[in-house]
């Protein structure tokens, strides 16, 4: 079988290929050619015994270069910008959010290109935060929350959805053995068509490598997956992300009418967060909370579509006590003064104040003296 690389510079001819294509994520290859090295945009072309041509979109990375007289390139399928760093981005709306908007700008904020096939538009959820995570953190935590596989195809573009699992034909008579202990079917192929999320030999694929060098082709075929693996994956479905599961300093850039607030946190991750609950662990209570105030933010079980906010920053010049039911108030002093023969009047002293002048009406106001020493109000 032959194989070839072409980008900008040309067409030139592969002397060893190590691709491998997962059922979740990233395809990757390990190319050596003996001419200088690509780079930018590639396809991988293999020929197939019939006449037809394989061919995988990708991209070279860096830490690819010359080794030992020969070009080595490290290429990822797609665009490359699955492995960048996410700015953070709140989604929220009356009606929920679509997934397709979601899915759409954050493949459109990483350059990445979505299969024309894939078909969101009728699944909506209520909210979600796209932390600052990488693209292929953000994409498999939004795809774990619609119950969807993905992973980016031969021609570069990213697929979600849910695997069917059909049998495989391809490799009649190709199959060389079965490894059990490594969960491993080798065999080797007339192409490269294979890929994961089918069943041959009634196993179900989640991995297909092929490896190209002067043998010719060859195929490894994962399935199942290995005892740590699989403690590993069971682990990570019931732990949320990291950043999820931590708590996070924030500033008030406002409060809406409905009390919750609009938030700025100061880990980049995390970032905007729009309409956040205030919890302040009092039922019925309504806090009224300054632009600019420091709150804590944290998400209800990890999840990102339920942020709330809670513990505002003590003000350090705070000094008057709050008032409870049942504390007791000045109210000042009411004397009764002759002010002429058989005329009497009020005079009332105000709490802390002097005596003003009598009156037939007095207006008395109270103040309180008495409240709690733990909560603490400042003037403003």
């Amino acid at each position: 079988m032959i194989g070839v690389i072409s980008s900008s510079l040309g067409r030139h001819v592969i002397l060893s290929l190590d691709l491998e294509l997962q059922l979740r994520g990233v395809w990757t290859a390990t190319v050596e050619t003996g001419d200088p090295a690509p780079t930018g945009a590639v396809t991988l072309e293999l020929a197939a015994e019939d006449g037809s041509v394989d061919t995988f979109s990708g991209v070279v990375r860096p830490g690819s270069g010359e080794h030992a007289g020969r070009s080595r390139l490290w290429v990822v399928g797609g665009a490359g910008g699955l492995a960048s760093e996410l700015v953070a981005r709140d989604y929220t709306a009356p009606r929920g959010v679509g997934a397709d908007l979601v899915v759409g700008r954050l493949l459109a904020d990483l350059g990445e290109q979505l299969d024309p096939t894939v078909e969101l538009s009728g699944l909506v959820v209520e909210r979600w935060h796209r932390g600052g995570l990488t693209g292929k953190q953000a994409l498999s935590l939004f795809a774990e929350r619609l119950g969807l596989d993905w992973r980016v195809l031969a021609s570069g573009a990213v697929w979600l959805g849910v695997d069917s699992w059909p049998a495989a034909d391809t490799l009649a008579g190709f199959v060389e053995r079965v490894d059990h202990d490594a969960r491993v079917i080798y065999a080797r192929p007339d192409s490269a068509r294979l890929r994961p999320g089918v069943t041959v030999l009634g196993e179900r694929i989640h991995r297909v490598r092929y490896l190209l060098g002067e043998g010719g082709l060859r195929a490894e075929l994962g399935y199942g997956q290995t005892d740590r693996e699989e403690f590993r994956a069971a682990l990570e479905a019931v732990l949320p992300p990291r950043v999820y599961r931590e708590v996070h300093a924030a500033t008030v850039i406002a409060q809406q009418a409905d009390g919750t607030l609009d938030l700025q946190a100061d880990d980049a991750r995390i970032g905007g967060l729009s309409r956040v609950p205030l919890e302040v662990g009092a039922p019925g209570m309504r806090v009224t909370v300054a632009q600019g105030a420091r709150v804590r933010v944290a998400f209800h079980g990890g999840s990102p579509e339920r942020p709330f906010a809670f513990g505002l920053e003590q003000d350090t010049t705070a000094s008057r006590g709050v008032a409870r039911v049942g504390d007791s108030a000045d109210a000042g002093k009411l004397s009764l003064v002759l002010t002429s023969p058989n005329v009497w009047a009020l005079v009332y002293t105000p709490p802390g104040g002097l005596p003003r002048a009598p009156s037939t009406t007095v207006q008395l106001r109270a103040v309180i003296d008495q409240g709690s020493g733990i909560v603490r109000l400042s003037d403003g």
